[in-house]
Protein backbone atom coordinates (compact mmCIF):
# COMPACT_ATOMS: atom_id res chain seq x y z
CA UNK A 1 0.00 0.00 0.00
CA UNK A 2 1.05 3.58 -0.47
CA UNK A 3 0.83 6.25 2.24
CA UNK A 4 0.60 9.22 -0.13
CA UNK A 5 -3.20 9.24 0.26
CA UNK A 6 -2.68 10.02 3.98
CA UNK A 7 -1.76 13.72 4.13
CA UNK A 8 0.28 14.40 7.24
CA UNK A 9 0.23 17.76 8.97
CA UNK A 10 3.54 19.62 9.10
CA UNK A 11 3.69 19.35 12.85
CA UNK A 12 3.27 15.60 12.69
CA UNK A 13 5.92 15.34 10.00
CA UNK A 14 8.35 17.10 12.30
CA UNK A 15 7.44 14.70 15.10
CA UNK A 16 8.07 11.70 12.88
CA UNK A 17 11.63 12.86 12.19
CA UNK A 18 12.49 11.78 15.72
CA UNK A 19 10.97 8.29 15.38
CA UNK A 20 8.01 6.70 17.10
CA UNK A 21 7.10 7.76 20.62
CA UNK A 22 4.08 6.50 22.60
CA UNK A 23 2.64 8.71 25.32
CA UNK A 24 2.57 7.84 29.01
CA UNK A 25 -0.15 8.53 31.55
CA UNK A 26 2.48 9.45 34.13
CA UNK A 27 1.91 6.25 36.07
CA UNK A 28 4.14 4.04 33.98
CA UNK A 29 1.48 2.88 31.50
CA UNK A 30 2.23 3.72 27.87
CA UNK A 31 -0.57 4.31 25.34
CA UNK A 32 -0.74 4.61 21.58
CA UNK A 33 -1.57 7.99 20.05
CA UNK A 34 -3.52 8.45 16.82
CA UNK A 35 -1.53 10.88 14.70
CA UNK A 36 -3.69 11.17 11.58
CA UNK A 37 -6.90 9.79 10.10
CA UNK A 38 -8.27 9.71 6.57
CA UNK A 39 -10.79 10.88 5.58
CA UNK A 40 -10.50 13.72 8.06
CA UNK A 41 -12.93 13.79 10.96
CA UNK A 42 -16.24 15.53 10.09
CA UNK A 43 -15.42 15.80 6.39
CA UNK A 44 -18.62 15.96 4.30
CA UNK A 45 -17.44 15.57 0.69
CA UNK A 46 -15.80 12.14 0.66
CA UNK A 47 -15.93 10.18 -2.61
CA UNK A 48 -17.86 6.91 -2.53
CA UNK A 49 -14.79 5.02 -3.71
CA UNK A 50 -12.34 5.89 -0.95
CA UNK A 51 -9.88 4.32 1.44
CA UNK A 52 -10.21 4.74 5.20
CA UNK A 53 -7.18 4.63 7.45
CA UNK A 54 -5.06 6.05 10.22
CA UNK A 55 -1.54 6.33 11.58
CA UNK A 56 -0.42 5.80 15.17
CA UNK A 57 2.87 6.63 16.84
CA UNK A 58 4.32 3.10 16.93
CA UNK A 59 4.55 0.06 14.64
CA UNK A 60 1.39 -2.05 14.95
CA UNK A 61 1.39 -5.72 15.90
CA UNK A 62 -0.30 -7.30 12.82
CA UNK A 63 -1.71 -10.12 14.97
CA UNK A 64 -3.98 -7.57 16.69
CA UNK A 65 -5.29 -5.95 13.49
CA UNK A 66 -8.70 -7.29 12.44
CA UNK A 67 -12.24 -6.22 11.63
CA UNK A 68 -12.87 -6.29 15.39
CA UNK A 69 -10.13 -3.78 16.20
CA UNK A 70 -10.65 -1.38 13.27
CA UNK A 71 -13.89 -1.10 11.33
CA UNK A 72 -16.20 1.28 9.48
CA UNK A 73 -19.96 1.23 10.10
CA UNK A 74 -22.98 2.70 8.33
CA UNK A 75 -25.78 4.65 10.08
CA UNK A 76 -27.46 1.36 11.07
CA UNK A 77 -24.27 0.07 12.71
CA UNK A 78 -23.51 -2.54 10.05
CA UNK A 79 -19.82 -3.06 9.32
CA UNK A 80 -18.59 -2.26 5.82
CA UNK A 81 -16.87 -5.23 4.16
CA UNK A 82 -13.44 -4.72 2.62
CA UNK A 83 -9.70 -5.38 2.66
CA UNK A 84 -7.80 -4.40 5.81
CA UNK A 85 -4.05 -4.33 6.26
CA UNK A 86 -0.87 -2.52 7.26
CA UNK A 87 0.92 -0.29 4.82
CA UNK A 88 3.79 -2.26 3.31
CA UNK A 89 6.22 0.64 3.79
CA UNK A 90 5.10 1.87 7.21
CA UNK A 91 3.75 -0.54 9.87
CA UNK A 92 2.27 2.36 11.83
CA UNK A 93 -0.29 2.99 9.05
CA UNK A 94 -3.52 0.99 8.63
CA UNK A 95 -5.51 1.10 5.38
CA UNK A 96 -9.05 -0.21 4.81
CA UNK A 97 -10.44 -0.45 1.26
CA UNK A 98 -14.20 -1.20 0.99
CA UNK A 99 -15.17 -3.93 -1.47
CA UNK A 100 -17.96 -1.77 -2.95
CA UNK A 101 -18.52 1.97 -3.33
CA UNK A 102 -20.01 3.52 -0.21
CA UNK A 103 -23.57 4.81 -0.26
CA UNK A 104 -23.89 8.42 -1.38
CA UNK A 105 -24.71 11.26 1.03
CA UNK A 106 -24.30 8.94 4.03
CA UNK A 107 -22.48 9.42 7.34
CA UNK A 108 -20.04 6.64 8.28
CA UNK A 109 -18.18 6.03 11.54
CA UNK A 110 -14.64 4.64 11.74
CA UNK A 111 -13.59 3.02 15.03
CA UNK A 112 -10.23 1.91 16.46
CA UNK A 113 -10.62 -0.18 19.60
CA UNK A 114 -8.32 -0.66 22.57
CA UNK A 115 -7.69 -4.24 21.42
CA UNK A 116 -5.35 -2.93 18.72
CA UNK A 117 -1.77 -3.06 20.02
CA UNK A 118 1.68 -1.90 19.03
CA UNK A 119 4.53 -4.34 18.62
CA UNK A 120 5.70 -3.29 22.08
CA UNK A 121 2.27 -3.98 23.59
CA UNK A 122 0.97 -0.40 23.90
CA UNK A 123 -2.73 0.17 23.18
CA UNK A 124 -5.09 3.14 22.97
CA UNK A 125 -6.26 4.49 26.29
CA UNK A 126 -9.85 4.36 24.97
CA UNK A 127 -11.65 3.57 21.72
CA UNK A 128 -11.08 6.19 19.02
CA UNK A 129 -13.94 7.20 16.67
CA UNK A 130 -14.32 9.66 13.83
CA UNK A 131 -17.03 10.31 11.26
CA UNK A 132 -17.20 11.37 7.62
CA UNK A 133 -19.94 11.84 5.03
CA UNK A 134 -19.86 10.71 1.41
CA UNK A 135 -20.33 13.27 -1.31
CA UNK A 136 -22.37 16.40 -0.87
CA UNK A 137 -25.70 17.41 -2.34
CA UNK A 138 -24.32 20.03 -4.72
CA UNK A 139 -24.49 19.67 -8.50
CA UNK A 140 -21.23 19.42 -10.42
CA UNK A 141 -20.36 21.35 -13.55
CA UNK A 142 -22.23 20.57 -16.77
CA UNK A 143 -20.18 18.82 -19.45
CA UNK A 144 -20.46 17.67 -23.06
CA UNK A 145 -20.54 13.86 -23.37
CA UNK A 146 -21.27 13.29 -27.07
CA UNK A 147 -18.26 13.99 -29.21
CA UNK A 148 -19.63 14.83 -32.66
CA UNK A 149 -20.62 18.43 -33.24
CA UNK A 150 -21.78 17.99 -36.84
CA UNK A 151 -25.25 16.56 -36.23
CA UNK A 152 -28.10 16.81 -33.75
CA UNK A 153 -28.88 14.81 -30.61
CA UNK A 154 -32.41 14.21 -29.27
CA UNK A 155 -34.51 11.87 -27.10
CA UNK A 156 -31.88 11.35 -24.41
CA UNK A 157 -32.38 8.79 -21.63
CA UNK A 158 -30.29 8.01 -18.53
CA UNK A 159 -30.24 5.36 -15.77
CA UNK A 160 -28.16 4.95 -12.60
CA UNK A 161 -27.33 1.56 -11.06
CA UNK A 162 -26.88 0.52 -7.42
CA UNK A 163 -23.14 1.34 -7.58
CA UNK A 164 -23.82 4.95 -8.70
CA UNK A 165 -22.62 4.28 -12.25
CA UNK A 166 -24.75 5.66 -15.09
CA UNK A 167 -25.54 4.97 -18.73
CA UNK A 168 -26.98 7.52 -21.15
CA UNK A 169 -28.41 6.87 -24.61
CA UNK A 170 -29.69 9.27 -27.22
CA UNK A 171 -30.84 9.56 -30.81
CA UNK A 172 -28.20 11.14 -33.03
CA UNK A 173 -28.86 12.62 -36.47
CA UNK A 174 -25.59 12.55 -38.38
CA UNK A 175 -26.44 15.36 -40.80
CA UNK A 176 -28.94 18.20 -40.83
CA UNK A 177 -29.46 18.16 -44.60
CA UNK A 178 -32.11 16.30 -46.61
CA UNK A 179 -35.72 15.42 -45.86
CA UNK A 180 -34.92 12.13 -44.06
CA UNK A 181 -31.44 12.44 -42.51
CA UNK A 182 -30.00 9.20 -41.08
CA UNK A 183 -30.35 8.64 -37.34
CA UNK A 184 -28.72 6.24 -34.89
CA UNK A 185 -28.70 5.31 -31.20
CA UNK A 186 -25.57 6.28 -29.27
CA UNK A 187 -24.48 5.65 -25.70
CA UNK A 188 -21.92 6.68 -23.08
CA UNK A 189 -21.24 5.17 -19.64
CA UNK A 190 -20.24 6.97 -16.45
CA UNK A 191 -18.34 5.40 -13.55
CA UNK A 192 -17.11 6.96 -10.32
CA UNK A 193 -13.53 6.13 -11.38
CA UNK A 194 -13.40 6.89 -15.11
CA UNK A 195 -16.26 9.43 -15.34
CA UNK A 196 -17.96 9.62 -18.78
CA UNK A 197 -16.55 7.26 -21.39
CA UNK A 198 -16.23 7.56 -25.15
CA UNK A 199 -19.63 7.60 -26.93
CA UNK A 200 -20.41 4.63 -29.17
CA UNK A 201 -23.16 3.69 -31.59
CA UNK A 202 -25.22 0.73 -30.32
CA UNK A 203 -27.71 0.16 -33.16
CA UNK A 204 -26.96 -1.66 -36.41
CA UNK A 205 -26.11 1.56 -38.23
CA UNK A 206 -28.85 1.31 -40.87
CA UNK A 207 -29.74 4.97 -40.48
CA UNK A 208 -33.33 4.88 -39.22
CA UNK A 209 -33.04 4.18 -35.48
CA UNK A 210 -34.94 6.51 -33.14
CA UNK A 211 -37.02 6.84 -29.95
CA UNK A 212 -34.81 4.89 -27.48
CA UNK A 213 -35.98 3.57 -24.12
CA UNK A 214 -33.48 2.54 -21.43
CA UNK A 215 -33.41 0.61 -18.15
CA UNK A 216 -30.76 -1.07 -15.97
CA UNK A 217 -30.51 -3.68 -13.21
CA UNK A 218 -28.78 -3.18 -9.86
CA UNK A 219 -25.45 -4.50 -11.16
CA UNK A 220 -25.33 -1.96 -13.99
CA UNK A 221 -26.34 -4.21 -16.90
CA UNK A 222 -28.64 -2.23 -19.17
CA UNK A 223 -31.27 -2.72 -21.86
CA UNK A 224 -32.02 -0.28 -24.66
CA UNK A 225 -34.89 -0.69 -27.14
CA UNK A 226 -35.75 1.55 -30.08
CA UNK A 227 -37.77 1.69 -33.27
CA UNK A 228 -36.08 1.49 -36.64
CA UNK A 229 -37.85 2.88 -39.68
CA UNK A 230 -36.93 2.62 -43.33
CA UNK A 231 -37.24 5.94 -45.11
CA UNK A 232 -37.85 4.35 -48.52
CA UNK A 233 -41.64 4.67 -48.60
CA UNK A 234 -42.21 1.06 -47.52
CA UNK A 235 -43.47 2.04 -44.03
CA UNK A 236 -41.38 -0.80 -42.65
CA UNK A 237 -40.77 -0.15 -38.96
CA UNK A 238 -39.32 -2.66 -36.50
CA UNK A 239 -38.39 -2.82 -32.82
CA UNK A 240 -34.79 -3.55 -31.87
CA UNK A 241 -32.92 -4.15 -28.61
CA UNK A 242 -29.37 -4.21 -27.33
CA UNK A 243 -28.01 -5.21 -23.92
CA UNK A 244 -25.08 -3.70 -22.04
CA UNK A 245 -23.14 -6.14 -19.85
CA UNK A 246 -20.77 -4.83 -17.19
CA UNK A 247 -17.11 -5.44 -18.11
CA UNK A 248 -18.20 -6.59 -21.60
CA UNK A 249 -19.93 -3.58 -23.14
CA UNK A 250 -22.82 -3.42 -25.58
CA UNK A 251 -23.73 -6.59 -27.46
CA UNK A 252 -25.15 -7.13 -30.94
CA UNK A 253 -28.50 -5.46 -31.78
CA UNK A 254 -31.38 -7.87 -32.33
CA UNK A 255 -34.90 -7.43 -33.67
CA UNK A 256 -37.68 -8.16 -31.20
CA UNK A 257 -40.53 -8.93 -33.59
CA UNK A 258 -40.83 -10.93 -36.78
CA UNK A 259 -43.14 -8.70 -38.82
CA UNK A 260 -41.97 -5.67 -40.76
CA UNK A 261 -45.30 -3.85 -40.53
CA UNK A 262 -45.26 -0.53 -38.65
CA UNK A 263 -44.23 -0.99 -35.01
CA UNK A 264 -43.47 1.88 -32.68
CA UNK A 265 -43.46 3.37 -29.15
CA UNK A 266 -41.05 0.86 -27.54
CA UNK A 267 -40.47 0.85 -23.77
CA UNK A 268 -38.29 -1.37 -21.58
CA UNK A 269 -37.88 -2.05 -17.86
CA UNK A 270 -35.37 -4.20 -15.95
CA UNK A 271 -35.63 -5.77 -12.50
CA UNK A 272 -32.77 -5.75 -9.94
CA UNK A 273 -31.60 -9.25 -10.94
CA UNK A 274 -31.09 -8.59 -14.65
CA UNK A 275 -34.38 -9.71 -16.20
CA UNK A 276 -36.29 -7.29 -18.43
CA UNK A 277 -39.56 -6.73 -20.27
CA UNK A 278 -39.95 -4.77 -23.50
CA UNK A 279 -43.31 -3.63 -24.88
CA UNK A 280 -44.31 -1.83 -28.07
CA UNK A 281 -47.25 -1.20 -30.42
CA UNK A 282 -47.44 -3.39 -33.54
CA UNK A 283 -49.83 -3.27 -36.51
CA UNK A 284 -51.68 -6.57 -36.76
CA UNK A 285 -52.42 -8.01 -40.20
CA UNK A 286 -54.99 -8.45 -41.72
CA UNK A 287 -57.15 -6.80 -39.03
CA UNK A 288 -55.15 -3.53 -39.20
CA UNK A 289 -55.50 -3.18 -35.43
CA UNK A 290 -52.76 -1.68 -33.27
CA UNK A 291 -51.76 -4.34 -30.73
CA UNK A 292 -49.59 -3.81 -27.64
CA UNK A 293 -47.09 -6.66 -27.53
CA UNK A 294 -44.38 -7.74 -25.07
CA UNK A 295 -41.29 -9.90 -24.74
CA UNK A 296 -39.50 -10.88 -21.54
CA UNK A 297 -35.73 -11.25 -21.22
CA UNK A 298 -34.66 -13.93 -18.74
CA UNK A 299 -31.09 -13.74 -17.50
CA UNK A 300 -29.21 -16.73 -18.87
CA UNK A 301 -31.70 -17.64 -21.61
CA UNK A 302 -32.39 -14.37 -23.44
CA UNK A 303 -35.57 -13.01 -25.01
CA UNK A 304 -38.72 -15.12 -24.79
CA UNK A 305 -41.87 -15.27 -26.90
CA UNK A 306 -43.53 -12.26 -28.52
CA UNK A 307 -47.10 -12.04 -27.17
CA UNK A 308 -50.03 -9.58 -27.18
CA UNK A 309 -50.99 -8.12 -23.80
CA UNK A 310 -54.07 -6.01 -24.63
CA UNK A 311 -57.54 -7.50 -25.06
CA UNK A 312 -59.27 -4.75 -27.07
CA UNK A 313 -56.90 -3.38 -29.74
CA UNK A 314 -58.12 -0.52 -31.92
CA UNK A 315 -57.11 0.89 -35.34
CA UNK A 316 -55.55 3.96 -33.70
CA UNK A 317 -52.03 3.99 -32.29
CA UNK A 318 -51.90 4.28 -28.46
CA UNK A 319 -50.66 7.73 -27.51
CA UNK A 320 -48.62 6.57 -24.49
CA UNK A 321 -46.86 3.30 -23.63
CA UNK A 322 -44.91 2.58 -20.44
CA UNK A 323 -43.66 -0.42 -18.44
CA UNK A 324 -41.97 -0.85 -15.06
CA UNK A 325 -40.74 -3.85 -13.01
CA UNK A 326 -40.69 -4.36 -9.25
CA UNK A 327 -38.01 -5.93 -7.05
CA UNK A 328 -39.00 -9.56 -7.67
CA UNK A 329 -39.57 -9.58 -11.43
CA UNK A 330 -43.25 -8.66 -11.68
CA UNK A 331 -44.17 -5.92 -14.14
CA UNK A 332 -46.96 -3.51 -15.01
CA UNK A 333 -47.55 -2.05 -18.47
CA UNK A 334 -49.86 0.84 -19.35
CA UNK A 335 -51.06 2.38 -22.60
CA UNK A 336 -53.55 5.02 -23.73
CA UNK A 337 -56.21 4.00 -26.26
CA UNK A 338 -57.65 6.75 -28.45
CA UNK A 339 -61.44 7.26 -28.46
CA UNK A 340 -63.95 9.51 -30.23
CA UNK A 341 -66.21 11.45 -27.84
CA UNK A 342 -69.90 11.57 -28.79
CA UNK A 343 -69.84 15.28 -29.63
CA UNK A 344 -66.50 15.37 -31.44
CA UNK A 345 -62.93 16.01 -30.43
CA UNK A 346 -60.56 13.42 -29.04
CA UNK A 347 -60.38 11.25 -25.96
CA UNK A 348 -58.34 8.48 -24.39
CA UNK A 349 -58.92 5.66 -21.97
CA UNK A 350 -56.01 4.14 -20.05
CA UNK A 351 -55.32 0.43 -19.90
CA UNK A 352 -52.99 -1.60 -17.69
CA UNK A 353 -51.83 -5.19 -17.55
CA UNK A 354 -49.72 -6.99 -14.95
CA UNK A 355 -47.03 -9.60 -15.48
CA UNK A 356 -46.56 -12.07 -12.62
CA UNK A 357 -43.11 -13.66 -12.48
CA UNK A 358 -43.32 -17.37 -13.19
CA UNK A 359 -46.93 -17.13 -14.42
CA UNK A 360 -47.19 -14.59 -17.22
CA UNK A 361 -49.50 -11.74 -18.18
CA UNK A 362 -52.92 -11.29 -16.62
CA UNK A 363 -55.96 -9.78 -18.40
CA UNK A 364 -55.75 -6.11 -19.33
CA UNK A 365 -58.12 -3.76 -17.51
CA UNK A 366 -59.11 -0.12 -17.82
CA UNK A 367 -57.74 2.23 -15.18
CA UNK A 368 -59.26 5.40 -16.69
CA UNK A 369 -62.63 4.59 -18.29
CA UNK A 370 -64.05 7.98 -19.30
CA UNK A 371 -63.81 8.12 -23.13
CA UNK A 372 -64.95 11.75 -23.30
CA UNK A 373 -61.72 13.29 -21.92
CA UNK A 374 -58.07 13.27 -22.92
CA UNK A 375 -55.43 11.34 -20.95
CA UNK A 376 -52.11 12.61 -22.24
CA UNK A 377 -48.49 11.90 -21.31
CA UNK A 378 -49.36 9.04 -18.95
CA UNK A 379 -46.43 7.97 -16.76
CA UNK A 380 -46.07 4.91 -14.55
CA UNK A 381 -44.07 4.40 -11.33
CA UNK A 382 -43.70 1.04 -9.57
CA UNK A 383 -42.22 0.49 -6.11
CA UNK A 384 -39.90 -2.45 -5.30
CA UNK A 385 -42.81 -4.18 -3.52
CA UNK A 386 -45.13 -3.82 -6.52
CA UNK A 387 -47.26 -0.78 -5.65
CA UNK A 388 -48.04 1.22 -8.79
CA UNK A 389 -49.07 4.81 -9.49
CA UNK A 390 -50.02 6.36 -12.83
CA UNK A 391 -50.23 10.08 -13.53
CA UNK A 392 -51.55 11.89 -16.62
CA UNK A 393 -52.89 15.20 -17.97
CA UNK A 394 -56.69 15.15 -18.30
CA UNK A 395 -58.95 17.65 -20.07
CA UNK A 396 -61.68 17.89 -22.71
CA UNK A 397 -61.27 19.30 -26.22
CA UNK A 398 -64.81 18.59 -27.45
CA UNK A 399 -66.66 21.47 -29.19
CA UNK A 400 -69.15 21.75 -26.32
CA UNK A 401 -66.56 21.67 -23.51
CA UNK A 402 -66.72 24.52 -21.01
CA UNK A 403 -63.61 26.58 -20.16
CA UNK A 404 -63.35 24.65 -16.91
CA UNK A 405 -63.48 21.32 -18.77
CA UNK A 406 -60.77 22.50 -21.16
CA UNK A 407 -58.43 23.27 -18.29
CA UNK A 408 -55.56 20.78 -18.14
CA UNK A 409 -55.45 18.99 -14.79
CA UNK A 410 -53.17 16.34 -13.34
CA UNK A 411 -54.95 13.08 -12.54
CA UNK A 412 -53.63 9.91 -10.94
CA UNK A 413 -54.65 6.39 -10.06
Amino acid sequence: MNTRWLAYALALSALMMFGYACKSDGGGITYLTVLQVSPEDARTDVQVETRVGFQVDAPIDPATLSSDTFFVTDPQGAKIVGDLGLDEDDPSVVVFKPDDPLDVITTFTATITTELAAQGGATLQEDYDWVFKTLDSEWGLSEWIESSGTGRSDDQRIVVDAQSNAIAVWEFTTTLTGSNPPTGIWSSRYTRVDLWGQPEQIDAGDGGSRKPSLSADDAGNAFCVWEERKDDGSQESTIWANRYEVDQGWGTPERLQASVLPSLRPAVAADPDGNAIAIWVELEFPSNLQVVRARRYDLGTGWGANEPIDTMPTPSVPSAVDVQMDGVGNAIAIWAENTRPTDGGNGEVLWANRYVAGQGWETARRIKSDPETRAQNARLALSPNGEAHVVWVQYSDTPTATPEQRRRNIWTV
